[in-house]
């Protein structure tokens, strides 16, 4: 069985996490801040002050992005600075983040939409409309994946065109979303189910019971 390793009291509850620069980046939604952690020692680095409600955090390069849901923004850590950067106004309801290289792709609930950011100036390149309000999204197999928790499906964006394009049903309530080992994993928070799609298929290859209520992977 699996060992905890390290474990490292926090100041407020985590949110959610990423692995960058060497480091671990925690949100903080309450605290409004990201704790940067040092994995060797399990220290705490450094705790940054973001937006408000800062919820799914993603890297790029020497960044760290942090989607803040309650104010509409996104903050740019520089991981040398050890501080924000940079803040770009995105939509009304920020809830999920991820990074191709060359942009940053922000899922806003309230609009219903998915906007792509410049991984360099940071600035807003496009604005893509989806058909139901997303919550999580990832990147991968040339991609970018959206869930939408009221339609229980996942939306196929081609960030070449900008368009959506295959949607998928998977479990109800999907929410997060990764990708990892060659396939799209959704949490579905309402059956307590997770469910790994191929991508060559743009099908659910399997469906995973787990615990109850999922939000995280």
């Amino acid at each position: 069985g699996g060992v905890i390793a390290r474990s490292v009291a926090l100041p407020g509850p985590p949110g959610a996490a990423v692995a960058a620069a060497g480091s671990v980046w925690v949100t903080s939604p309450e605290g409004n801040v990201v704790y940067r952690i040092d994995p060797v020692t399990g220290s705490l680095v450094q705790t940054i002050p973001v937006g408000s409600g800062p919820s799914a955090i993603t890297a790029s390069g020497p960044d760290i992005w942090v989607a803040n849901t309650l104010d509409g923004t996104v903050s740019r850590i520089s991981a040398a600075a050890n501080a924000v950067v940079q803040t770009v106004n995105v939509g009304t309801e920020p809830t999920g983040i991820t990074a191709d290289g060359g942009s940053i792709w922000v899922a806003d609930a309230s609009a219903s939409t998915l906007s792509a950011l410049s991984s360099v100036s940071g600035r807003l390149t496009s604005t893509i409309p989806l058909p139901s309000p997303p919550f999580g999204v990832a990147f991968g197999a040339g991609s970018v994946w959206v869930t939408s928790p009221a339609d229980n499906n996942v939306t196929r964006v081609d960030p070449r065109t900008g368009q959506p394009g295959q949607q998928i049903t998977v479990g109800a309530g999907p929410t997060a979303v990764a990708f990892g080992l060659g396939s799209v994993w959704v949490a579905n928070s309402l059956d307590s189910t997770v469910s790994r799609i191929d991508p060559g298929t743009d099908s659910v290859a399997a469906v995973i019971p787990v615990g109850d209520g999922p939000d995280a992977l």
